[in-house]
């Protein structure tokens, strides 16, 4: 049977797993993982609908995948420098910026540049307790016990180590962490940079300036801008020919914003394949209006 060739060299080529395929398709690994030897006993129709289906949506997201490649925009190098700096002079760095502009990108790379790095990315409702366990993971020390402990453990570590911690998505973290974070700095002489939405720098001061102990460790800060056309020329050139001066509308349209523009970006190359058309302004006007600003 044709489908059963045809997920089999999906599974080996992508490196998919039985269970991943499964979750796709709806149905249970063991289903899918029966049927391909041709020994599955239930409804062979019903499976093999659902695995045509995940073969056809397998082909459409190939032929129409835009993979953008990194792009050394301003913001990125601005992030870069602040980042060396801190990582080199063992300081205490901020960085701030509005959603989309691409920091969280930024400082994945400069982390991935950067081997002795520890990158932490927080979510939203992380406490002290598991910031420092996540910390502990990824310096390879145990982590279960006392945050005191935790914290201990950590400053050993890390002293004198030279080593960068960037703390990303800062702005969720309650007062507790950000005062532990600072105990690690002083003690273990690390660098640290931390980035986050603009309320950061709120949080950092406190609403009355009672948080000055941990504010006055910021030897470093900037305030990141929304990409420049130069910028936006860079990423759509990664991407498309923009000869004919359409990243002007994709600049327009995207209002100087990473994470929108590469949303547009990708759109756009989709719906230019589909229909076998160029990019050009009516195309991002028209597209933009299907994005959520």
């Amino acid at each position: 049977m044709k489908v059963r060739e045809e997920v089999s060299k999906i599974i080996e080529k992508d490196g998919l797993s039985m269970s991943g395929v499964a979750r796709a398709c709806g149905i249970s690994a063991a289903a899918v993982s029966t049927f391909l030897k041709g020994e599955y006993k239930g409804r062979n129709d019903k499976v093999e609908k659902a695995l045509e289906a995940f073969v056809r949506r397998q082909r459409e997201k190939k032929a129409v995948r835009v993979d953008l490649k990194y792009v050394d925009t301003s913001v990125a190098k601005k992030i870069h420098e602040i980042a060396d700096m801190v990582h080199t002079d063992c300081e205490v760095g901020v960085i701030v910026g509005d959603a989309g502009v691409g920091k969280t990108f930024a400082v994945r790379r400069y982390a991935e540049m950067n081997p002795d790095v520890i990158f932490i990315e927080v979510d939203l409702g992380y406490s002290a307790q598991f910031l420092f366990q996540e910390i502990c993971r990824e310096v390879g020390i145990e982590h279960r016990g006392q945050l005191s402990e935790m914290t201990a453990g950590i400053i050993k570590r890390l002293q004198g180590s030279g080593r960068l911690l960037i703390v990303d998505e800062a702005e969720y973290l309650p007062h507790k962490a950000l005062e532990l974070l600072r105990r690690v700095h002083d003690k273990a002489g690390v660098g640290m940079l931390l980035v986050g939405m603009p309320r950061l720098i709120h949080n950092l001061r406190g609403s009355r300036g009672q948080y000055a102990q941990l504010y006055s460790r910021v030897g470093v800060y900037a305030r990141l801008e929304k990409l420049s056309p130069v910028d936006t020329k860079s990423i759509v050139d990664s991407a498309v020919n923009s000869a004919n001066g359409v990243y002007k509308d994709f600049h327009r349209a995207s209002k100087g914003n990473t994470r929108t523009l590469s949303k547009l970006l990708r759109r756009c190359v989709r719906v230019a394949r589909i229909n076998e058309a160029a990019i050009d302004g009516d195309l991002v006007e028209q597209t933009a209006k299907t994005l959520l600003f």
